[in-house]
């Protein structure tokens, strides 16, 4: 279940748990963000220790700059997924018509949750869209959109994050176009 004032107040979508959950989730993160970056650090310890940093300089440090570019890629996705992405409706429609008039563009789609205040459903944008959920909230004229991709479980995927931005920005290009109407 979304909080929907909360997503509103913070501008980030955020989910109802329960206090175990947010106990699993923060030692994800603890997890997550500590785990690439000792890998990666222990590894040139042991390379100067033992001596092999004169043998293979290039291959450490090749390795050293790859692996804290997935942790930079992974971290930036957890913090992006979350982002809710504001739409003024200009048009005299009501937006949430605009919004489902412009879902058109996604092939097949699955209505999880439809009411007043959000709309929930699975798209299928792509050949390795599996668990794809677009998210539209509402307030007045602006809609809040979010796109985040499960992995398993209700796990959100951190690494479709450029995939989301682009389907984002393809939706609000379709909005924008099927509003010629301007609010006086």
């Amino acid at each position: 279940m979304i909080d929907y004032k909360k997503s509103m107040l913070f501008q980030r979508l955020i989910i109802k748990t329960s206090f175990l959950d947010k106990i699993g989730v923060l030692f994800v993160w603890i997890l997550g963000s500590t785990a690439l970056i000792s890998m990666s650090l222990s590894m040139l310890i042991g390379s100067l220790k033992f001596n092999w940093f004169n043998d293979s300089a290039t291959e450490i440090i090749l390795a050293q700059i790859i692996s804290f570019s997935i942790f930079l890629f992974v971290m930036a996705g957890l913090i992006i997924n979350n982002n809710l992405i504001r739409v003024k409706i200009t048009s005299n429609e009501n937006p949430r018509d605009v919004v489902k008039n412009s879902l058109k563009l996604f092939n097949e789609r699955i209505i999880h949750r439809d009411n007043e205040k959000e709309l929930v459903l699975s798209i299928n944008s792509g050949p390795f869209a599996y668990n794809r959920h677009l998210i539209a909230l509402f307030e007045n004229q602006y809609v809040y959109l979010n796109c985040r991709t499960y992995a398993r479980g209700d796990l959100i995927s951190p690494v479709h994050w450029v995939v989301h931005k682009r389907i984002i920005n393809k939706l609000i290009k379709e909005i924008n176009t099927r509003q010629p109407n301007k609010r006086p």
